[in-house]
């Protein structure tokens, strides 16, 4: 039993600084204390806001700057709940050791349990019905000229902004049925690209917030994401060699082949020598046969000005298809 007390004691005061921050922190983003209301009736905190980040993206960007994922620290935030767990586990353990009345501890953690449910029913945290998922034919359903203004303040370095995006697109997607919804996924599909597109139009022109707000995006599990890549490709379509990079190295930012052939397709069309070489791969990949045609729409571009590579790839696609 010493052991499991001396147990308890080191993982509570390994984890017991995090855990404490994660405690306030989740306190006031329980109450949105964090957001800034779109009526402008309250505006959050700067400090309140960054370090919101460390709770929600893992991250504590500079003032001014959007959130970049550390996975080492996602590691340890993972090692800190199951050492909470255990810790958790360890005290019931040792209250039941060290209680006589025992009935006292199944009391204790009746009421844990029952309080917080009891909680939620009177808040009217808990229904009755489940709800219906309703077409996002919503009140407040954003067009394409509020979204392209979302993305300027975005560029303008505007934290909440970049917010704001993330919870409007878990909006415009929740509880969405893409086989029976077709006219809700096209609306959504506009809405998206015309944020998308501005903050790719931005990076094009050099502008970082635009640039590190579509990194963010990369590799989460939302609804950003699946926009980024043809956003970076107007970057990379540009000159801009970052964005070029990522597209180049498209599996260690999350990023599926197909996004990245579309994405690539400017940038070739601008005879850009390391996006040729890429979609010529693809062409010259069996494997990559569904990604051909894309491709060669790319190459297209380049071969119209001239590129050596790009003909010979594209008379190659053109006399594979005959046969």
């Amino acid at each position: 039993m010493n052991r499991i007390r001396q147990l308890h004691l080191y993982l509570g005061c390994v984890f017991a600084p995090l855990l404490v921050f994660f405690a306030v922190s989740g306190a006031w983003q329980t109450f949105d204390l964090h957001r800034s209301r779109k009526d402008g009736s309250y505006s959050a905190p700067p400090i309140l806001v960054r370090l919101s980040h460390v709770h929600q993206d893992q991250s504590l960007p500079p003032g001014g700057s959007l959130p970049h994922h550390s996975t080492p620290f996602r590691w340890f935030v993972f090692l800190m709940a199951l050492g909470f767990v255990a810790t958790a586990i360890l005290g019931v353990v040792m209250a039941f050791k060290f209680t006589r009345e025992r009935w006292v501890v199944w009391l204790c953690l009746g009421v844990g349990l029952i309080l917080p449910v009891l909680l939620l029913y009177i808040g009217g945290g808990i229904t009755g019905a489940i709800p219906q998922p309703t077409p996002t034919t919503a009140i407040h359903k954003p067009t394409t000229a509020t979204m392209r203004a979302l993305a300027e303040r975005i560029a303008n370095g505007d934290q909440s902004a970049f917010e704001e995006l993330r919870d409007t697109a878990t909006e415009l997607y929740r509880d969405i049925d893409f086989n029976k919804e077709r006219e809700r996924v096209l609306s959504n599909l506009v809405l998206m690209r015309a944020a998308f597109n501005v903050l790719g139009e931005q990076a094009a022109k050099g502008n970082d917030k635009s640039f590190q707000a579509l990194k963010t995006c990369l590799g989460t599990s939302n609804h950003l994401s699946p926009f980024a890549p043809d956003a970076l490709g107007l970057a990379a379509a540009a000159g801009n060699t970052e964005a070029l990079e990522i597209l180049l190295h498209h599996d260690r930012w999350g990023i599926i082949l197909s996004s990245t052939v579309f994405a690539l397709r400017p940038a070739a069309e601008n005879n850009d020598e390391r996006a040729v070489d890429f979609l010529i791969g693809v062409i010259e990949n069996p494997s990559d046969r569904p990604l051909w045609h894309g491709a060669s729409e790319g190459l297209a571009g380049a071969a119209m000005k001239g590129n050596p590579k790009a003909k010979a790839a594209l008379e190659k696609y053109e006399a594979a298809n005959q046969n």
